[in-house]
């Protein structure tokens, strides 16, 4: 019995996990934005909203939160707490 419950309490985990894991990358990238590096480009005819973390070279993470334009590109400007600049972004 107690390997059932064990069993289940691990499946139940993995589920809680993947759903948790899946969420923000679907809700930071909108559908026709693409990013590289710390460029996105919006190839839809309406504006789009990114969410994502600007990751500096010491560790550190900024949340970072920019409006693209319609069939626009842009540069997000972050700079680390050190001065630096972000290493990239994260979804």
């Amino acid at each position: 019995m107690k390997r059932v419950a064990s069993i289940g309490t691990a499946v139940a985990g993995a589920v809680c996990a993947a759903v948790l894991a899946a969420a923000p990358a679907s809700a930071a990238i909108p559908s026709g934005v693409f990013c590289t590096g710390m460029t996105c480009v919006n190839s839809t005819s309406v504006p789009q909203l990114v969410n994502g973390t600007a990751v500096c070279p010491t560790g550190h993470s900024l949340p970072v939160n920019a409006l693209i334009e319609p069939l626009g590109v842009r540069v997000i400007g972050v700079v680390c707490p050190n001065g630096a600049q972000p290493m990239g972004l994260s979804f």
